[in-house]
């Protein structure tokens, strides 16, 4: 099977190989294609005049919202019969939808040229069916995974002390984190991309120590050298931390973040660490303190956390679930939704 994966990229020398070594050998030949980052406008030309014969491939890969919506315009400008998988279609983006009806059909014809959409969460699967008007039949519900990378032994925040730590781009809720470690008396890391100015007063004035725009390396070295990772969301129509929990949970770190729908499927509270409601300070602070003050729970919290994750958030089982749904696509049959 001939499998082209398009991707967003700031570093065009960079090939991402995504699941390629973890596929039956012999059985796929994989090409991965960096799209470069930018305008819309520039993406959608960059899509559109991608110097490949997309007909000579069998199975087209994108991971992205807009990305996946200029592959289907290419796609049915060119009437390419390639099958096109969506793989990890989330709310990261602002949504296609306007004002009248007649442009939102138009959109949804172009999302509806896609075969497969993979998404991460179940929830995701009704809001992106509902809204684009695409057949439930289409999506199938995968965990986010990845193989953790062998991560360094040298700490990249050089503390004597514990600390927990918070990472996110968005919709992460800086203010509770912020007061719980006031509160708790430890020292606390926050990892962050943008974040706005009322918050990082907050952040600051609470005495937590602020990185921003780390590498996925980095940030990873200052879960793996915590106490605990958090992760704490505004709300529970965003983002919601996947790469984050998952990857803490591969490195057996205790962890107490939202109860939001788009996690309950990685992680179990009591079981993995802890799951508190949004906005709910005195509970997230008696969560910490018993990360903290009970050590053995703790491991415990660790090893159960890992071991689910290795089962359910690797490669492997990624590559699994993408052999089973391109095959089926090919032959035109319809596959589990689960």
């Amino acid at each position: 099977m001939r499998v082209l994966y398009l991707y967003i990229s700031n570093d065009m020398s960079n090939e991402n190989a995504w699941i390629s070594e973890s596929l039956p050998e012999g059985e796929y030949h994989f090409t991965s294609t960096p799209i470069p980052d930018g305008s819309l406008s520039k993406r959608l030309l960059k899509t559109l005049l991608l110097p490949l014969p997309l007909k000579k491939y069998d199975v087209i890969v994108t991971t992205e919202y807009y990305l996946s919506f200029f592959l289907n315009i290419r796609l049915l400008l060119t009437g390419c019969k390639a099958k096109h998988i969506v793989w990890g279609l989330n709310q990261s983006r602002r949504l296609l939808v306007f004002r009248y009806n007649f442009i939102n059909n138009i959109v949804n014809y172009i999302f509806n040229r896609t075969n497969a959409i993979i998404t991460h969460s179940r929830r995701e699967k009704k809001l992106f069916s509902n809204i684009h008007r695409i057949s439930p039949d289409k999506f199938k519900f995968v965990h986010w995974g990845y193989d953790l990378p062998l991560l360094s032994d040298t700490k990249y925040i050089n503390f004597d002390d514990d600390y927990i730590c918070m990472i996110g781009r968005n919709n992460r809720d800086w203010k509770a984190f912020a007061n719980a470690v006031e509160s708790l008396d430890i020292m606390g890391v926050a990892v962050c991309s943008n974040v706005s100015e009322s918050d990082r007063n907050i952040l600051q004035s609470k005495g937590v120590y602020i990185y921003e725009d780390l590498t996925m390396e980095d940030c990873l070295n200052v879960i793996k050298y915590a106490v605990a990772n958090i992760v704490l969301v505004k709300d529970d129509s965003r983002g919601a931390g996947h790469i984050t929990v998952v990857s803490a949970m591969l490195m057996s770190k205790p962890q107490v973040i939202s109860k939001v729908e788009v996690l309950n499927d990685y992680f179990k509270d009591g079981i993995h660490g802890y799951t508190i409601p949004i906005n709910s300070d005195e509970k997230l602070r008696e969560a910490i303190r018993s990360i903290i003050m009970k050590p053995q729970l703790s491991i415990e919290f660790g090893r159960n956390a890992k071991e689910y994750a290795d089962n359910w958030f690797t490669n492997k089982h990624v590559a699994d679930e993408f052999c089973y749904v391109s095959k089926k696509i090919l032959c035109d049959k319809p596959f589990d939704l689960d």
